[in-house]
């Protein structure tokens, strides 16, 4: 019978993991929207495509790619082909997709779900597209887990643009006329440009907010580790629900992406993988041993962003050798080392020269 016991609880934890490998999500309508324009094309400009953003899964909040549950282009016609219904009598327009992202972080006591979308409509004469408008909604709401709730959000940041849209008057207004734009793809080799990132794709297409006057400056300092905070220039108050910011030379990554800290790390290197490192203690630690848990917590480790996924990932012996498994040639190598954070840093290191050599 113990056996049997430990056998099933295994089965049940390996389909728990194959099921941590990525989120899929589905929208359907609830209920059409009256208005006097369809949407006969979508164009996807997003600066990320491969995936529509990051979740949470598993009892470490494990960070997976979310998708649609169909490819992204016929999944949001679907969608808007029950939401805004095609009529003789309606005009039919184009979406431009400029952004699409879902992301959760992690508090103390609850998780925050959020979704960010970016629209722009188009109306196409004689051969040429036309703008009619952009227009941007951010939904957000929290819970003890929030990742049921993705569907809803990214329906409700929809419906607001659509309806943004419907209210702008948009048959009488001016149009321009516009080019689709190529993908985009993070080049690190590339000034970067100073400002706040909101969210992952902001940093990936290198257009930062510089809308809002801030300043960083470093509040903690250890011999492996230095911790930073944002604050508004005129009111010196933390600017929160950061995804990161840039001065120009470095990213600095908001911890909540890997812990329940609210601080920023600074980058040590740039490429495929941004390559980090922190000091910090397992909140699970704290919570059962105080302080003295704290202390003997404490962990000196790398942490990575993926620039074109948009997963961080902390670096341990696992997930190294998961990393390597597209880099046989470095995993040999790698079996070698000693696996500190020295051997960590020098693979990623290596992976960044290998990668920049195939972009070229």
């Amino acid at each position: 019978m113990k056996q049997f016991f430990i056998f099933s609880f295994l089965i049940v934890s390996f389909s728990g993991l194959r099921a941590q490998k990525e989120l899929q999500v589905t929208i359907t309508p609830d209920l059409p929207l009256s208005t006097n324009f369809y949407i006969s094309e979508i164009i996807d400009a997003r600066p990320l495509k491969e995936n529509i953003g990051v979740a949470q899964r598993g009892m470490f909040n494990k960070q997976v790619s979310a998708q649609f549950s169909e490819d992204f282009i016929p999944h949001l016609q679907s969608y808007f082909n029950g939401l805004l219904p095609s009529d003789a009598s309606k005009t039919p327009l184009i979406l431009k997709v400029h952004q699409l992202y879902i992301s959760e972080r992690t508090a103390a006591m609850s998780e925050l779900g959020s979704c960010d979308v970016n629209l722009e409509f188009l109306k196409e004469e004689n051969g040429l597209q036309y703008s009619l408008g952009q227009f941007s909604s951010k939904v957000e709401n929290g819970g003890l887990d929030v990742t049921a709730g993705h569907d809803k959000r990214i329906k409700q940041a929809i419906q607001e643009c659509v309806e943004q849209f419907a209210l702008s008057n948009w048959k009488d207004s001016e149009v321009e006329n516009v080019l689709v734009q190529n993908e985009q793809h993070f080049q690190p080799l590339e000034n970067l440009k100073k400002g706040l990132y909101h969210h992952f794709g902001e940093l990936k297409s290198n257009s930062p907010k510089t809308d809002i006057p801030y300043y960083s400056k470093m509040i903690s300092q250890s011999k492996k580790a230095q911790h930073y905070q944002v604050f508004e220039s005129n009111k010196k108050k933390r600017i929160k629900n950061l995804f990161g910011y840039s001065d120009g030379t470095h990213v600095y990554l908001n911890a909540s992406r890997y812990t329940q800290g609210e601080y920023f790390i600074q980058s040590k290197m740039i490429g495929r993988y941004i390559y980090f490192e922190d000091q910090y203690a397992s909140s699970a630690a704290t919570a059962a041993g105080g302080l003295v848990g704290t202390l003997v917590s404490m962990r000196h480790v790398g942490i990575i962003l993926d620039t074109q996924t948009g997963i961080t990932t902390v670096l341990n012996n696992r997930n190294m050798e998961l990393l390597l498994d597209d880099y046989p040639f470095l995993k040999e190598a790698y079996a070698q080392t000693d696996k500190s954070i020295e051997a960590d840093r020098s693979m990623i290191e290596k992976i960044n020269e290998h990668e920049s050599l195939r972009t070229l």
